[in-house]
This record gives C-alpha cells, sequence and structure tokens, in this order.
C-alpha cells in the first residue's frame, strides 16, 4: 500500500534504483558513505528515506536525519517536505528530541537499536501529508 502512494510523488530521477541499491549496500557505514554522495542525489534524500519508509526499513531515520543536515540546508530548503521532516522524525519513534540536527545525529549514532514506530496510521498519515504539500507546492493548477 505505502509503496503505491510513494509512486505518486512528484520526485523522478533515472538512477533511483541504483542510488537505493548503494543506500542499502552501505547501511552499516551509512553515515561514512553520506559524505561521499553526490550533492544532486543529496538533494533529494527525503525521497530515498520515504522509499525506505515505505518499506518499514529503519535506513529511512538516518536518511531522514542527514536530509535535515544545517550544513545543506541551502540546497533542501525549497521542498515541499523540508520543514515537516522534524514532525516525520517524531512520528517515528518514542523518544523525545528536539529539532535538532545534532541531537538526532547522536540519537541515531549512540542508539543500539532504536525503537522505531512503524505503526500503519503514524505511516498513512506521514504519506498523505507529503503528498499534500507536494501539491500544494508544485501542482500547477
Amino acid at each position: 500500500f505505502f509503496i503505491s502512494i510513494v509512486n505518486t510523488l512528484y520526485y523522478f530521477q533515472p538512477d533511483f534504483i541504483f542510488h537505493v541499491q548503494e543506500f542499502e549496500k552501505n547501511r552499516k557505514n551509512i553515515g561514512s558513505y553520506l559524505k561521499q554522495v553526490p550533492v544532486a542525489v543529496k538533494r533529494y534524500l527525503n525521497y530515498y528515506a520515504y522509499y525506505f519508509l515505505s518499506k518499514k526499513d529503519d535506513l529511512a531515520i538516518s536518511l531522514l536525519i542527514e536530509f535535515m543536515n544545517p550544513e545543506e540546508e541551502s540546497i533542501r530548503k525549497s521542498d515541499a517536505n523540508y520543514s515537516a521532516s522534524w514532525i516525520y522524525l517524531n512520528q517515528l519513534h518514542n523518544v523525545l528530541l528536539s529539532s535538532s540536527y545534532e541531537d538526532y545525529r547522536k540519537w541515531w549514532q549512540t542508539t543500539k537499536k532504536p525503537k522505531i514506530l512503524w505503526n500503519d496510521q503514524a505511516l498513512v498519515s506521514i504519506f498523505q501529508n507529503i503528498k499534500n504539500n507536494e501539491d500544494r507546492a508544485y501542482r500547477i493548477y
């Protein structure tokens, strides 16, 4: 069900699946791997996160956290879901954190097996919000 929603999002890149496979291959060292990823791919980390989120894969969390990296805010801030990404992160786990990149990054790095809340209701809410934000920002009426 969730993958069908992800497939209706506005983002499209011909090499999307290639990058998904690279993220999966580098799962254990995702932090250092993301430092090497080209800017053109980093700009859309949230969409890769949505893909993994639709599969209930916790790799989505690390990609969303890195999407919020303030060092690259200027290339991502125009994204329809940039501001809402903190909300999505907070809906996916049971730890209350400030909307701070450093807090999330530290939490992710120090938690052995973070408890991720993957309930379908939260995911449906997140994906509906993503789609609504995109429709408002990108759809021409």
